[in-house]
């Protein structure tokens, strides 16, 4: 039996009635629906769509503090979390017709706030580590840069297991000079790179990222 609230004028209701009905919301917004049985397709492209999902969702708990804040800083006042917009952002990229083949272009940040895109995101490589340079764009009026973040995962096929590589590098002091180490030589990464701001309002925001791929030595 569905839940109920206020059950009288059935203000609610979460859950089916004896597999003919089911009470439901999304986004805030009540709706039933006819009961069916849920199918399982395994079509070569269905069953990449699920790898890739199951990727996203290891990339999400693996992510570092620094990417999961600019995801769930877009969130903020929507009818979504910072993982929902994780996913749609790199499914869109990853879930094509055909499926991507690697992870170039990987979305580290949404963009929040108005924070303005890096001029250019350039990596180095040295000896297990990457040198990643984040141009800072002109800052307007009453706005700071707080860091620059820069951050990297394993250029791997979607639909494999997630590598469990995701580091970031948080550069305060002299922002647009990132370094991501603990990396492995003679491996590709996906590395991107994005601008955290404070706004005049002291708010912080952030801009979308810029992505590039690097081997270190």
């Amino acid at each position: 039996m569905p839940k109920t609230t206020a059950p009288l004028l059935s203000f609610d209701a979460r859950g089916q009635i004896a597999k003919t009905q089911v009470y439901s919301s999304w986004k805030g917004i009540a709706y039933a629906r006819r009961y069916t049985v849920p199918a399982n397709p395994r079509t070569v492209k269905q069953t990449a769509n699920r790898a890739i999902w199951q990727l996203l969702n290891q990339a999400w708990l693996y992510a570092p503090a620094s990417v999961q804040a600019a995801f769930n800083t877009f969130a903020v006042g929507k009818p979504l979390t910072g993982r929902n917009k994780f996913f749609s952002e790199n499914q869109k990229l990853l879930a094509t017709d055909p499926t991507a083949t690697d992870l170039t272009g990987f979305v580290f940040s949404p963009g929040a706030r108005g924070g303005l895109p890096p001029v250019s995101v350039v990596a180095t490589p040295g000896n297990d580590l990457l040198d990643v340079a984040i141009g800072v764009p002109v800052i307007p009026a009453g706005w700071s840069v707080t860091s620059t973040v820069a951050c990297a995962i394993v250029n791997q096929d979607p639909t494999d297991a997630f590598d469990t590589t995701f580091i970031a590098d948080v550069e305060t002091v002299a922002p647009g000079t990132n370094q991501i180490t603990g990396l492995t030589g003679g491996k590709e990464y996906v590395v991107g790179g994005f601008i955290v701001w404070e706004r005049p309002d002291g708010l912080a925001a952030y801009s979308i990222s810029l992505a590039t791929t690097g081997t270190p030595t």
